[in-house]
């Protein structure tokens, strides 16, 4: 496959991506504003061009918490966008009507961790690198801010920073604890919540415990 520049498919960059949609869901389809992907093309990473409406509201809404980017690219993976629909369609369908069952949250990471990420997604395995006082989940956080600290956003030899700006599937949601590995069941009943969090009367931190319940849709690059 080739990376390049969104809106110029003249700067064009090869790169190698392995993963493979297994099986054809008829029902599924990608999201409008993707770029063009070939039937066989599942992972696809665009870089936005700062000139378009999509690049400047993430721009403001980064630098209302942080502060300047130096890019912003947006992960386009059919298996995991695949995946993540199928998740929410089953949190929707459980929890009562009209409830948020989605957010955007923020998740720092080291470069090292991007290219997987990309492909696969986020991996329980890795927590405990750096947070694990509310269960042994993938953590985000409702504020920029939080997630830009260095302990996160692990800089490069150059001093850049990357984080995420991902679709979650939040749910219902209670406190989290230590050693969790799921989250605690509803009170009188046998449904677990879908997250926990830091706060339930005011969550800056959530904690998910399910890989398919988050979606790494944007990177950003800043300093």
């Amino acid at each position: 496959m080739e990376e390049y520049a969104k809106n110029d498919k003249n700067d064009r960059v090869k790169v190698l991506r392995k993963s493979k949609i297994s099986g054809k869901d008829t029902t599924f389809k990608i999201p409008d504003d993707w770029e063009i992907m070939d039937d066989k093309e599942n992972c696809k990473v665009v870089i936005l061009n700062p000139s378009t409406p999509e690049f400047q509201t993430l721009s403001k809404k980064f630098l209302a918490s942080v502060g300047s980017q130096r890019q912003i690219v947006e992960n386009q993976n059919k298996t995991l966008y695949q995946q993540y629909v199928a998740k929410k369609k089953s949190i929707d369908s459980t929890n009562p009507t009209g409830h948020q069952n989605e957010n955007s949250l923020w998740h720092g990471f080291a470069k090292d961790a991007m290219d997987s990420i990309n492909k696969f997604g986020f991996n329980r395995s890795y927590c405990g690198k750096n947070a694990t006082a509310y269960g042994d989940g993938v953590y985000f956080a409702r504020d920029a801010s939080y997630s830009a600290q260095g302990t996160y956003s692990v800089p490069d030899s150059n001093g850049n920073k990357r984080m995420y700006l991902c679709k979650v599937l939040t749910g219902e949601y209670t406190y989290g604890q230590g050693g969790m590995r799921m989250p605690p069941t509803k009170a009188g009943t046998h449904i677990l919540y879908d997250c926990v969090v830091d706060n339930p009367a005011n969550p800056g931190m959530f904690i998910i415990f399910h890989d398919c319940q988050a979606y790494p849709e944007y990177m950003i690059m800043f300093k």
